[in-house]
C-alpha cells in the first residue's frame, strides 16, 4: 500500500533530521549537557555530551524492528476478531499504524533533540512542543486506530 511506502519515507526522513542535527551540533557542545528535565523544562539532570546519540540511535533501532515486525502482521494483537475477509485489511491498518508510531517517536526525539540544543545555550528556552500534546497525539493515534479497526472489522 502507497500509504506504508509514505510512512517510511517520512520515518527515513525523520531520522535523516535527528542524525544531520545531532552530528552538526555535537562537537559545539560542552562536555557535560542536560540530559534530563522536569515537567517546568528545568534541567534536572546533567550527562556527557555522548548521550546526545541516544536518540538518534534509539529511534534507529525502534524503526529497524517496526520494519522487521511489520513483515509478521498476523502476530499482532488486533482489537477485533479476525477472520478471512478482515484479515488483510486489519494488517494494514497494524502496519501502517506501527510505523506513525514509529514517525511519531521520531519526531518526539526531534523535540527533544532540538530543545536541547537551545537549551544549551539559552537555559530559558522552552520546548517546541509540550509533553502533554505530545502525549494527547500519542493517545489520540490509538484511539483512531482502534475505532478504524472497529469500524472496518
Amino acid at each position: 500500500m502507497i500509504l506504508e511506502y509514505i510512512l517510511n519515507a517520512f520515518c527515513i526522513l525523520a531520522l535523516t533530521f535527528l542524525w544531520t542535527i545531532t552530528l552538526k551540533n555535537y562537537k559545539t557542545l560542552p562536555t557535560i549537557i542536560p540530559v534530563h528535565f522536569d515537567l517546568d523544562g528545568n534541567a534536572d539532570r546533567h550527562g556527557n555530551k555522548r548521550m546526545m546519540f541516544f536518540g538518534p540511535v534509539f529511534c534507529t533501532v525502534f524503526f529497524a524492528f517496526v520494519l522487521w515486525v511489520s513483515q509478521f502482521p498476523e502476530s499482532f494483537n488486533f482489537p477485533v476478531k479476525i477472520n478471512e475477509g478482515n484479515a488483510e485489511r486489519q494488517e494494514m491498518i497494524a502496519k501502517v499504524f506501527v510505523k506513525w508510531l514509529a514517525f511519531i517517536l521520531t519526531l518526539i526525539f526531534i523535540n527533544s533533540q532540538e530543545f536541547l540544543l537551545r537549551f544549551v545555550s539559552n537555559p530559558s528556552a522552552k520546548a517546541r512542543f509540550s509533553l502533554f500534546s505530545i502525549l494527547a497525539v500519542v493517545f489520540l493515534s490509538v484511539a483512531a486506530v482502534i475505532i478504524v479497526a472497529a469500524v472496518l472489522k
